[in-house]
């Protein structure tokens, strides 16, 4: 896989293993320009971002507790509502409190923490 995050051949010939080197994906949600983002929850926790094609472009965030990183990321959602200015916003099922935003401000320290991200 592009992204060289995964074991070899994970792309290709995925085992039914855990680890932060397999690709376990929990949601995905669309972009207004077409491209698409897809959240490994169960693998890597990062945040990949394709083309409309299905084509690797980049990802963010990975494990951890610091600024813009992921304790299991689960939900995904765009907010278009104000088209001049999409947010990105990142359900994690980690611990329950509001930690660094990938990009802009945390949305809601409630039960899962939730990121707003331009």
């Amino acid at each position: 896989m592009q992204s060289a995050l995964y074991a070899p051949d994970e792309d290709t010939q995925p085992r039914k293993v855990l680890g932060r080197n397999r690709f376990l994906p929990t949601n995905f949600a669309f972009l207004p320009d077409g491209d698409f983002l897809l959240a490994d929850g169960y693998g890597s926790y990062y945040i990949h971002r394709y083309d409309r094609d299905g084509n690797w472009k980049s990802c963010f965030g990975g494990p951890g507790d610091g600024h813009g990183k992921f304790d299991t990321p689960h939900g995904l959602w765009v907010d278009d509502r104000r088209p001049d200015d999409p947010q990105l916003v990142v359900t994690d099922r980690g611990p329950s409190h509001a930690a660094g935003p990938v990009a802009g401000r945390p949305a809601s320290p409630h039960a899962a923490r939730v990121w707003l991200a331009r």
